[in-house]
């Protein structure tokens, strides 16, 4: 008995305090265990507002999940994925995780969000049933040259589309300067040329000081850079991008100054003035982060690439 009574010392106490004891140590545990997320808790969380999925929609081709609301202010920002960076394709709704997630509140009606988030992330969600169920511009060719016009997506033919653009489907915006029509159709606007040339408005006002002198404008560098394009000449990082893609503003612009920098590039040194080409190559090149300061970007060359701390 006395080996006993050494080994619990609640059994010296008298027996409430015992019970009283047990009870606040039980207690302790069970708010360890809710402070502390379980793993399915973690896997059903967005990361980017860091609580339970809401509404959440999937990228592909990576498949990273979000909840719709947040996704939608991201993809005002940017076309990555916001965990990988890899570009976003397409958008779906997750149906299984968005399951998962109303049979995990139902065990933990604790961690569901209050009717306010619930109401102002409805409201923040811009993501539309058209994004998720895209309509392109698709022609199929046979022999007798027949061709078939604005074709539905379907789950079927993704893999083998043609690429589209998704992010400003059914864009509202009242600047709207034409969204989703050919690349060779869009209209990018005067302003286009400003900052063209990876934010740099010195080199972009080189550029545009050249296209002036000849008459040209930025629809003749689209034009001329298409033809290159076509031909092998110029690249663009989405290599599925041709002057027939149907994008948006947004997505048509990022290309378009793909292009330009290519443009600029292809320039011969004799059409320019000797002050631009008699300074010497900035070994960041294209990727330096400085050239946005005018001292900096009037003293180097930038329409060149990264020379030195490749890696």
């Amino acid at each position: 008995m006395k080996g006993d009574a050494d080994g619990d010392p609640n059994l010296d106490l008298p027996a409430g305090v015992a019970d009283q004891d047990r009870d606040t140590q039980a207690s302790l545990e069970v708010r360890a265990a809710a402070v502390k997320p379980d793993k399915m808790e973690e896997t059903l969380t967005c990361i980017i507002c860091q609580d339970l999925l809401h509404d959440c929609v999937s990228l592909q081709p990576c498949m990273h999940t979000f909840c719709a609301a947040c996704y939608s202010g991201w993809m005002e920002r940017s076309a990555l994925c916001p965990t990988c960076r890899c570009p976003v394709e397409r958008i779906c709704k997750n149906h299984i995780l968005n399951n998962l997630v109303e049979a995990y509140l139902l065990q933990h009606p604790d961690k569901g969000r209050s009717e306010e988030d619930m109401r102002s992330m409805a409201a923040r969600n811009g993501i539309t049933q058209d994004m998720l169920q895209p309509k392109v511009r698709r022609a199929f060719s046979d022999e007798e040259g027949s061709s078939e016009d604005l074709l539905e997506l379907s789950d079927v033919d993704s893999e083998s589309s043609d690429p589209f653009c998704h992010l400003y489907w059914g864009c509202a915006r009242t600047d709207c300067l034409g969204c989703l029509a050919p690349f060779c159709e869009l209209n990018l606007g005067d302003r286009c040329l400003d900052g063209v040339l990876s934010n740099n408005n010195y080199e972009s006002d080189i550029l545009k000081n050249y296209l002036v002198t000849r008459g040209l404008t930025w629809k003749n560098v689209l034009t001329e850079s298409l033809v290159a394009l076509q031909r092998g000449v110029y690249l663009l990082s989405d290599y599925r991008v041709t002057g027939n893609t149907v994008l948006c503003y947004c997505c048509g612009l990022r290309s378009f100054r793909e292009l330009s920098y290519q443009y600029r590039q292809n320039i011969p040194a004799s059409e320019l003035p000797v002050a631009v080409t008699s300074r010497p190559d900035c070994y960041w090149g294209r990727n330096c982060r400085t050239q946005v300061k005018a001292h900096h970007a009037m003293k180097f060359n930038h329409i060149c690439e990264q020379t030195r701390f490749k890696n």
